[in-house]
């Protein structure tokens, strides 16, 4: 995610569809797509009534103990470091697709901070994600890619990934997340990241949420990072 994190790249496509009550509540409910109707349509709306009347209290998902991140990507930060993703999210409301930049706006002694922004394909305005804050060194997973929902189930191994012809050698991580509002919401999660990407070390995502009768597949990918109006691989997209 920094998904939307807060990946908070995502939330800038969830943001694009009704979807978004589904991908990172809580959030206020949409308005049904004109696309989706019958019992897909009454199921969303139903799942965004839930997250409407939600309100923190002892039935909320435990939280976990911080993860250790497999990278530390914050300690060599500069301000204005960059990285650009491609990202789809796809599910019976059809293909949306968008790109996000991820920018390290200030770096202190102790943190760090991130904005992210993004461009739905087909759209003329960018849309602000967040500024999110981690600390400068030593910072969790959790804290890497900006959630904090429980993560019960957690895993890191070696791979390479490759993106626009470029071999990372990665650690991905495998985990489950529990979204506190909808607990019955199954989520899992692919990270794949290096040292060598600047801002978060992010080089792919994968995430599945299925909830109920209705999966959403998102994916996001690196396309390339810098610093300032530089680019040091890949390509910056167009408009932002």
């Amino acid at each position: 995610m920094r998904l939307v994190n807060a990946i908070a790249a995502l939330v800038i496509v969830g943001s694009a569809i009704v979807a978004v009550v589904v991908l990172r509540s809580p959030g206020p409910p949409p308005p049904v797509h004109h696309g989706l109707t019958g019992s897909d349509a009454a199921e969303l709306r139903h799942i965004a009534a839930e997250v409407a009347d939600y309100k923190p209290g002892s039935a909320d998902a435990a939280p976990t103990p911080p993860h250790p991140a497999p990278i530390d990507p914050f300690a060599a930060a500069h301000a204005g470091d960059w990285r650009a993703s491609r990202l789809t999210n796809d599910s019976k409301l059809g293909p949306i697709h968008a790109k996000a930049m991820h920018v390290v706006t200030t770096v202190g002694d102790d943190k760090i901070a991130i904005h992210t922004y993004g461009l739905v394909d087909g759209e003329a305005a960018t849309r602000d994600s967040a500024t999110t804050e981690a600390p400068r060194h030593g910072a969790t997973f959790e804290q890497l890619v900006a959630t904090d929902w429980p993560i019960p189930d957690f895993a890191v191994a070696d791979d390479t990934y490759t993106a626009s012809g470029r071999a990372f050698h990665c650690k991905k991580v495998t985990y489950r997340e529990i979204d506190r509002v909808l607990p019955r919401k199954q989520i899992t999660r692919e990270v794949w990241l290096s040292p060598d990407v600047p801002v978060d070390g992010v080089v792919a995502t994968h995430e599945v949420q299925t909830i109920d009768q209705l999966t959403f597949t998102m994916t996001e990918e690196l396309v390339g990072f810098g610093t300032g109006s530089a680019t040091a691989w890949g390509a910056r997209p167009a408009g932002l």
